[in-house]
């Protein structure tokens, strides 16, 4: 593993665990088994270092969501497909989660970053365009539709991460259900 990497999995564990504000660098050095010039080499500073841990996670979610993604399936088949994955992939990977869940909308991560993570989900943004172009899927805003149908796919996780025992595939096909009801015409 890179040094670059030891510092970013030290930092997602930290800021997640105590907080951007409560998380001091040289702590970060320490859980990465680093040096503060070796930090500061790779990242000029904490919100660097956030936007750079951003943007790795949402590298690593594309590339989950999109493994055998059915180009050719109906909108609905993709929709559920995409948000199924992207879904399962935070179960998964409950760290990564909570820190896209704290990070996403906050005025830290820059509009740079919010753009590689745009582009990397443009299948999903195609396929609302789609679905409202076949008039299967409301006039609403895609990018408000597409935070919609996340945020329901987050708050099965939050009620997972509160309720292991919870039945996921069950819970995950009737989030699903719930989301592409509300956004179908």
């Amino acid at each position: 593993m890179s040094k670059r990497d030891q510092i970013m999995d030290a930092a997602l564990k930290l800021f997640v665990q105590q907080g951007l504000q409560a998380t001091p660098m040289s702590q970060v050095a320490r859980e990465g088994k680093t040096g503060m010039g070796t930090i500061y080499n790779l990242f000029p500073s904490k919100e660097a270092l956030v936007n750079a841990i951003y943007v790795r996670l949402k590298e690593e979610e594309a590339i989950f969501v999109f493994e055998n993604f059915p180009e050719s399936a109906s909108v609905r088949e993709r929709f559920e497909f995409c948000f199924g994955r992207l879904t399962r992939y935070f179960l998964e990977n409950p760290l990564e989660f909570q820190f896209i869940d704290r990070f996403a909308l906050s005025p830290v991560i820059t509009e740079t970053s919010r753009e590689v993570g745009s582009r990397l989900f443009e299948p999903v943004i195609q396929m609302l365009a789609e679905g409202q172009s076949q008039r299967i899927i409301k006039e609403v805003p895609i990018r408000q539709l597409a935070y919609f149908a996340m945020t329901g796919c987050s708050s099965l996780i939050r009620l997972h991460l509160a309720d292991p025992e919870l039945e996921l595939e069950a819970a995950i096909q009737a989030q699903l259900g719930l989301a592409w009801d509300a956004i179908k015409s």
